[in-house]
């Protein structure tokens, strides 16, 4: 949907997303299933938010799956520099071409940090915040919406 100036506004405010981001959901209640959906409706603007790793095994394995994964592995640090091995152990590689795509975004000794679902999911967040308001929405309501300062609505604006 677009707005009269032409530009795409499709973020509102919705109730439903209102217990998504008052905290990381667990997994299986109904705003993890919303945080899911947010995911799938904003998938762009969520890739783009999240650390690379977290992006490239939500692509390769689903954002659901992906999220329960580094809710259970989280602050790992992995060597995935002769293949996947740890990740094909975890049946989250595929194939060949998802593993090398893995191993690209290892440091320089071959090691990937893995985030914390915490993490992935303050990324989440904040790409929801900038979809607020790029949709023209209050900023006064993003606040409350969001349960966030108005410093930070001021510190997103300046780094976008």
């Amino acid at each position: 949907m677009c707005d009269e100036n032409g530009l795409h506004s499709s973020f509102t405010l919705d109730n439903d997303y209102l217990e998504v981001f008052r905290g990381l959901p667990l997994a299986g209640s109904d705003a993890y299933q919303q945080l899911v959906a947010f995911y799938h409706h904003h998938t762009e603007a969520s890739l783009a938010a999240m650390p690379t790793i977290a992006s490239e095994l939500a692509v390769i394995i689903g954002f659901a799956r992906m999220l329960d994964f580094f809710r259970d592995n989280h602050a790992a640090k992995v060597h995935v520099r002769k293949g996947c091995k740890f990740f094909s152990a975890m049946q989250l590689c595929a194939n060949d071409v998802a593993c090398q795509r893995i191993i690209k975004i290892a440091d320089n000794d071959g090691y990937l940090y893995l985030p914390s679902a915490g993490g992935i999911y303050s990324g989440i967040k904040r790409a929801a915040i900038n979809l607020a308001l790029q949709s023209r929405i209050n900023r006064h309501e993003v606040v409350r919406f969001f349960g966030i300062t108005s410093r930070h609505i001021r510190n997103i604006v300046n780094t976008s």
